[in-house]
């Protein structure tokens, strides 16, 4: 299976890790300036060290918490054969480790991937999807996924994932500094200025976010069809995700939209989700596919 490479999702994935570096680069010398301005020296080092650990806990464990988060549970191939078959057969495919298959019970059909490296992946998939998707679609949205694994851009998505959910941590406590203050003290001025800063930063994080998201869906559909060779597989699938998503209720669509960047369709149907979407316009996509089918006959 030859591979196609995408430099230009290179290029973005190395941008975004720089950038939201620097964003929480940032923000963390914010705070450690009001750390020193209002403790001392020592309380800058071990709010450091706080802040790298923390780092290492999310590399680690992003990928863990993040589907969790949503409800999945790992299933066994006993609970999914067909499932696991299927991953396993693709990962295959793709010279890659066969990874964790969750699953997530939930009427949004829908499927996404997180890792911290290769060996790590877990690939997680509603209710929902394996109702509405079944043989060379379901399995055109695995390879889908596995793309993101082999690209090694759900790394960065998950890793990337954790600055802007930084930055509304700060901006909440930096809330709960004014409501706590006492009557005759005044709130430090650092706090102050975290407070626009970090909405500044959680803003750019997550257009940098997006960025980078828009363009590996492009790529990742590419290297679907790299593993299974059928582009119109992937293009009835995502027809058929995107009818369905416009049948769920918005209250279900609402509880899943934190990770709308991870998903393979988005499940924003508005002009405001349209317009800050994590992934190009459905309508593109097939456009794309059509184009591989064709290079393929």
């Amino acid at each position: 299976m030859e591979w196609p490479v995408d430099w230009g999702l290179r290029v973005r994935m190395l941008a975004t890790m720089v950038l939201l570096l620097a964003v929480y680069l940032g923000i963390t010398s914010g705070i450690a300036t009001v750390v020193v301005g209002y403790t001392s020296g020592g309380g800058t080092v071990v709010y450091g060290l706080l802040a790298l650990g923390f780092a290492g806990v999310h590399y680690w464990y992003a990928a863990w918490f993040l589907p969790r988060g949503l409800g999945a549970t790992a299933v066994d191939p006993d609970e999914y054969p067909d499932l696991h078959a299927t991953v396993e057969r693709l990962a295959r495919q793709a010279d890659l480790p066969t990874p964790t298959v969750a699953v997530i019970d939930a009427e949004v059909p829908n499927a996404f991937v997180t890792s911290h490296s290769r060996r790590s992946a877990t690939i997680t998939v509603t209710s929902g999807l394996l109702d509405t998707l079944e043989g060379e679609q379901r399995e055109a949205v695995l390879a889908h996924e596995l793309a993101h694994v082999k690209n090694r851009d759900a790394i960065v998505m998950t890793l990337a994932s954790f600055l802007p959910t930084i930055a509304l941590v700060i901006l909440v406590a930096s809330g709960l500094a004014f409501d706590g203050r006492d009557g005759g003290h005044d709130v430090p001025s650092g706090v102050v200025v975290l407070a626009p800063v970090s909405i500044v930063a959680w803003l750019v994080g997550s257009v940098f976010v997006r960025l980078l998201a828009r363009h590996r869906e492009l790529v990742a559909d590419s290297g679907a069809v790299a593993i299974t060779g059928n582009p119109s597989a992937l293009a009835a699938a995502l027809r058929s995700l995107s009818d369905e998503l416009e049948r769920v209720p918005d209250e279900d669509l609402r509880g899943v939209a934190k990770l709308n960047a991870f998903f393979v369709v988005p499940v924003q149907s508005d002009f405001v989700g349209r317009f800050l979407s994590t992934h190009p316009p459905v309508d593109r996509r097939l456009e794309r596919l059509q184009h591989l089918e064709r290079e393929l006959a």
